[in-house]
């Protein structure tokens, strides 16, 4: 494979569908949003409504159940852990 640039155009968020890494039970349902660089998006809601599940997913430590995050027109998949 190769390195992708670094991220700095958008983030694209589909039909997100998230449950903890073994569970069986949906924390997040389809959730969509789109950003652009410089755009920002606030995240609020009650204590175990899905805020931290979401950022989970977002960054890809979460594999999502269904739906896709696309950071700058790449799955999420395709970016390392470090980028």
């Amino acid at each position: 494979g190769f390195a992708l640039p670094p991220p700095k155009q958008s983030l694209v968020v589909e039909n997100l569908v998230l449950a903890a890494p073994g569970g069986k039970s949906l924390i997040v349902k389809r959730v969509s949003f789109s950003l652009s660089a410089g755009q920002a998006l606030g995240i609020i809601g009650q204590s175990a409504s899905g805020k931290t599940s979401l950022i989970r997913g977002l960054i890809g430590l979460w594999e999502p159940i269904s739906g896709k995050v696309i950071l700058d027109g790449s799955n999420i998949d395709q970016w390392t852990a470090e980028a």
